[in-house]
């Protein structure tokens, strides 16, 4: 009879030679039998093996095999837990057990020290009488994990630039307000101390100073403008558009009288935005449109709905001087103008407003002119357009 220890030993044995047994018919079918898989693996350029649940190396590729400085035939019957030193060992071996994982991050030591991140994608085989058999795919994404951490890192540092920016234009306008305010205030003073005495050549002076103080504080409200609309977070809620464009026509009244401007408002749809930040796209657009009117004809203005189900996105249209195609981008650059004539006041921060405004709500803004024929301003909707009715009402408002 045996011992407890006689059985102990006997066990231990039968179990040895089982493993031993089983692993060379795993090893001699794939030397015999699964020529598809060592071809596979020859020519393949990806890091790829076969292995059961536990990690067993049945076989690999041969950039495998190179990644881990090691001969193509001494790879089969090693453990990969063993093999590849990852960053995750509990992963890996959950990865295995499941079987079926898909684009999992490791990051893997390789003997010469140096790191290389990979996904792991693994699925369920049968290959010839072996069942369960996992076949794992390592695909390198150490550059593309590079490039993302550098453009991480630009945008990060990006966006501190621009709040660095913002705050500088917010705090060097208001700082620069007082000391223009005073330049105004005491030049008209000096204007009206010494109007019976000043001299054509003085009185030229003096009004230099005004008109560039004047100037000055125009472009300082102007950056604050432009600095409060980059900052501004858009709060979207459901917007008629009929409405906030007749509010707006509301709000132009008097330029729009000045022009005699005559706007014809179509069927427009309800959309989901900032009512705020909408009002400024408008104002902005019909704005532009008043004051490139052109002196040879009547100025009329025209805001559509694009799309057979008026969705698709908004156009404002004039008759106005237009302007040539090669420019359309630079229009929406702040304080980039085409027209420095002194017909034409402002300092090209309308447009720019307008593009923060679209880029806010995942819209699209672009341009089409001719010259002297008149100018198309086209936002186009991305996304956020409300499903609920849109106004049937057809406005004309004529100046």
């Amino acid at each position: 009879a045996f011992s407890a220890q006689d059985e102990n030993f006997a066990l231990f044995i039968g179990s040895w030679i089982g493993f031993l047994l089983d692993n060379q018919e795993q090893m001699e079918f794939m030397s015999s039998q699964n020529e598809y898989y060592k071809s596979l693996f020859h020519s393949v350029p990806a890091m790829m093996f076969l292995s059961d649940d536990d990690g067993l190396i049945i076989s690999g590729s041969n950039r495998l095999c190179e990644k881990l400085g090691l001969e193509p035939i001494k790879l089969p019957g090693k453990n990969c837990h063993e093999l590849l030193n990852v960053d995750n060992p509990q992963g890996l071996r959950d990865a295995l057990v499941h079987g079926d994982t898909q684009r999992q991050s490791f990051t893997i030591r390789l003997a010469d020290g140096s790191n290389v991140d990979v996904e792991l994608n693994s699925s369920i085989k049968t290959v010839g009488s072996l069942q369960g058999v996992r076949m794992v795919v390592l695909t390198d994404v150490s550059e593309r994990n590079k490039v993302s951490r550098s453009l991480e890192e630009q945008n990060r540092r990006l966006e501190v630039a621009n709040e660095n920016l913002n705050q500088f234009a917010f705090i060097a306008s208001h700082d620069l307000q007082e000391p223009l305010r005073k330049i105004q205030q005491f030049s008209s003073f000096l204007e009206e101390d010494l109007k019976d005495v000043l001299t054509n050549d003085a009185k030229y002076h003096l009004d230099v100073v005004v008109d560039a103080s004047d100037r000055m504080s125009t472009l300082i409200h102007d950056l604050l403008r432009f600095s409060g609309a980059t900052q501004e977070q858009a709060e979207k809620k459901s917007i008629s558009l009929n409405k906030l464009v007749q509010e707006v026509i509301a709000a132009l009244d008097m330029p729009i009288k000045e022009s005699q401007a005559e706007i014809n408002v179509g069927q427009l749809p309800n959309v989901m935005g900032d009512k705020g930040m909408l009002r400024q796209l408008f104002v902005n657009l019909i704005g532009n449109s008043i004051k490139y009117k052109s002196n040879k004809r009547p100025l009329k203005i025209t805001v559509s709905a694009l799309g057979d189900d008026l969705k698709e996105g908004i156009a404002i249209a004039d008759n106005g001087i237009g302007f040539e195609m090669e420019f359309a981008r630079k229009i929406f650059e702040p304080f980039n103008r085409l027209h420095r004539s002194k017909e034409f006041k402002g300092n090209g921060i309308g447009l720019a407003i307008c593009s923060t405004v679209c880029d806010k709500h995942g819209w699209n803004l672009s341009a089409a002119s001719d010259l002297d024929s008149g100018s198309v301003f086209t936002v186009k909707f991305q996304q956020d357009i409300d499903d609920g009715s849109s106004e049937t009402k057809t406005n004309t408002v004529d100046g």
